[in-house]
C-alpha cells in the first residue's frame, strides 16, 4: 500500500532507516545562519536526549557522544559524518516551562508505549545544542542548558493523523522567548518553510529552501531535508518565523548500495515528502491554561 511508504519519524537509533534529501542538501549549522530572526527562533528549540547519556559534573554535563558516522554506520564522505551525535528527538518551547514535541517521542509510563517512545523520567532537554562556530566541542554542556522532564501533560497519537505531546519541564526556561503558532491560513501549498532540529542527533540543523506541497486534514507534506531525530522539530513559516506545525514523519529509505549508509535522494518535487502535524486550534487556544498551572 502507498501508506506503507510513510513511517513515523522514529526516535533516532542505530536501526533507524529514515533519511531523505530533496534536491540539494541545504542543511546548515548555526554558525552559517545570518538572519537574526531565525537565530532568535532557534533558541527555543531543544534537543531530547536519553538521560543516561549525560554524566553530571560540578558545573556541566558530559555527553556520551559518537560521531554520526559511527553511530549510524554512515559513509565517511556523507555530510556531517564527523560531527557528534547524541540526542534522539527535538522539541520547542511554547510556554515558560512547556515543551511541544511529537507524540511518539516521550511517555509517562510503559503501558502508553506505541513505538519507541522514551519514559519521561529518562529524558533530558538540552537548549543550545548547536555549533556556534565550526569544529566546536560539544562533548559537554552547561547545567543551565539542561532540563528534566517532569510530566507529559497531554499526548495524542493516531496513525497518519494526530501526533503531538505537551511536556512540563522541571523549572522555567529563563531568557528564551517561547515560540508562537502561525495562523492556520498560512498552511497552504507553496508556503516557504524552514525546519530547525536535530536530525539523527546531530547539532542543530536548519533546513530551508523548502515549501509545503499538499494538505491532508491536520497534516501537510514538504520537501524539507530531515531525518529521524527531527521528530518534534518546529516547522516555521519562513517569512514570519511563526510555527506552522510539528515535524512527525517522512520517507523510509537509506541508500546502502556501498555497504555504508547515505541519505536517499529525491528530486524536489518527487517522493512522498516530510510531514508536519498541526494540532487542533482548540488545543492551541487552550495553551495559556497550562501556563497558569505551572
Amino acid at each position: 500500500m502507498l501508506l506503507s511508504l510513510l513511517v513515523f519519524t522514529l526516535t533516532a537509533s542505530a536501526q533507524s532507516p529514515f533519511q531523505t534529501v530533496y534536491g540539494k542538501d541545504n542543511r546548515k549549522d548555526l554558525y552559517e545562519i545570518q538572519s537574526s530572526k531565525i537565530r532568535t527562533a532557534s533558541e527555543a528549540v531543544t534537543a531530547l536526549i536519553y538521560a543516561p547519556k549525560l554524566t553530571e559534573q560540578a558545573n556541566d554535563y558530559l555527553i556520551d557522544v559518537k560521531s554520526y558516522e559511527k553511530r549510524f554506520g554512515m559513509c565517511p564522505d556523507v555530510r556531517f559524518a564527523k560531527q557528534p551525535s547524541a540526542p534522539f528527538a527535538t522539541g520547542f518551547l511554547v510556554g515558560p516551562r512547556l515543551i511541544m514535541t511529537a507524540g511518539h517521542t516521550v511517555i509517562n509510563k510503559p503501558s502508553e508505549q506505541i513505538v519507541d517512545e522514551i519514559l519521561c523520567n529518562d529524558v533530558k532537554f538540552i537548549f543550545g545544542y548547536a555549533l556556534s562556530k565550526k569544529n566546536q566541542d560539544l562533548s559537554a554542556v552547561s547545567k543551565v542548558q539542561v532540563y528534566s522532564c517532569k510530566k507529559v501533560l497531554k499526548r495524542e497519537i493516531t496513525w497518519m493523523d494526530k501526533d503531538y505531546a505537551l511536556i512540563e519541564l522541571d523549572r522555567d526556561v529563563v531568557g528564551i522567548k517561547p515560540l508562537e503558532f502561525a495562523k492556520r491560513e498560512l498552511i497552504k501549498p507553496g508556503t516557504s518553510v524552514i525546519t530547525i532540529g536535530h536530525p539523527h542527533g546531530l547539532p542543530m540543523k536548519f533546513s530551508s529552501s523548502a515549501t509545503i506541497r499538499k494538505i491532508d486534514r491536520n497534516r501537510f507534506s514538504m520537501n524539507t531535508d530531515t531525518s529521524a531525530g527531527n521528530s518534534g522539530s518546529p516547522i516555521f513559516d519562513l517569512e514570519s518565523m511563526q510555527v506552522l506545525g510539528i515535524h512527525v514523519s517522512g520517507e523510509y529509505d537509506f541508500d546502502k548500495s556501498r555497504g555504508c549508509k547515505r541519505p536517499y535522494k529525491c528530486p524536489d518535487n518527487e517522493c512522498w515528502g516530510s510531514w508536519g502535524y498541526r494540532p487542533d486550534q482548540g488545543f492551541l487556544d487552550s495553551l495559556p491554561q497550562y501556563f497558569s498551572k505551572n
